[in-house]
């Protein structure tokens, strides 16, 4: 009863089929209820995100059907397809997780680091564990392709609060296409990837292997993305940190210094 009137609720308020829109905007409306937790009512966080959405972004939803050397396909009714400038970043996207040898013998590695750290994790408890036939994500941040930095792959995340991930994303994404800060060599950037998936496998055990689960370290990765661009406004005392990390002001806070930072030159 109560998700049901949520979730009637969500779908209103976004008006998904109600507004006015030529870019597709009907087609972000889930299939499943909220109480599966496969929706997004986030955005309702932010008065101004379906507009904006509806009005200024072209959408389109399907799955890959095919990629050639000038085109990507989706398998939907309307015969979707993109030029080449797209299909070329899956194409190299796809050539990075190939190799699998070289990859599992680097997050082998890692995982005897991780071992090496945190003992307890040697002798994890039994569980339910789904093993994955897909590949990583061996994305960096779970965002940048390391060989190609026209192309992000926003939110694509597991985190305690997809609202707080996307924007903290969102901030570290703007710095990153301004070339506000300097990357890690490609070696470093493929380095933590690798510690990415070898903790998410020790740590959270089941339905991991992907490499994109931060549902527990939320404040850290937001702590990450934000030190990599020297965006220090969310940080407090000792105690401030261990207790109230992030709270949704700072993340304001946050983006009004780089704002200040970039306006300056």
């Amino acid at each position: 009863m109560v998700f049901s009137l949520l979730d009637n609720s969500v779908r209103k308020y976004v008006g998904y089929r109600e507004r006015r829109s030529d870019k597709g905007f009907e087609e972000l409306e889930y299939d499943n209820d909220i109480i599966w937790q496969n929706g997004t009512a986030g955005g309702c966080h932010s008065a101004d995100f379906w507009s904006l959405v509806a009005e200024k972004v072209y959408v389109h939803r399907g799955d890959i059907k095919f990629t050639s050397g000038n085109e990507l396909s989706l398998d939907d009714e309307n015969g979707t397809h993109f030029p080449c400038d797209t299909d070329c970043h899956i194409q190299r996207l796809l050539s990075y997780k190939r190799k699998p040898a070289k990859w599992e013998k680097l997050v082998g590695k890692s995982d005897e680091d991780i071992l090496e750290r945190f003992t307890m994790l040697r002798n994890p408890p039994k569980h339910y564990h789904k093993y994955e036939t897909r590949t990583p994500y061996r994305l960096y941040h779970t965002t940048a392709p390391v060989y190609d930095d026209s192309i992000l792959f926003m939110n694509h995340v597991v985190a305690g609060a997809k609202v707080f991930a996307a924007e903290a994303q969102a901030i570290w994404a703007v710095a990153y296409w301004d070339k506000a800060f300097t990357l890690p060599s490609d070696a470093e950037m493929g380095d933590d990837i690798v510690h990415m998936i070898a903790w998410n496998k020790r740590r959270h055990l089941s339905n991991v292997e992907l490499g994109y689960f931060a549902a527990s370290d939320s404040v850290l990765y937001a702590d990450r993305l934000f030190d990599e661009t020297g965006l220090l406004s969310h940080r407090k005392d000792w105690l401030g940190n261990m207790f109230a990390p992030i709270m949704p002001a700072d993340i304001g806070k946050v983006w009004h210094k780089y704002l200040a930072r970039r306006n300056k030159g």
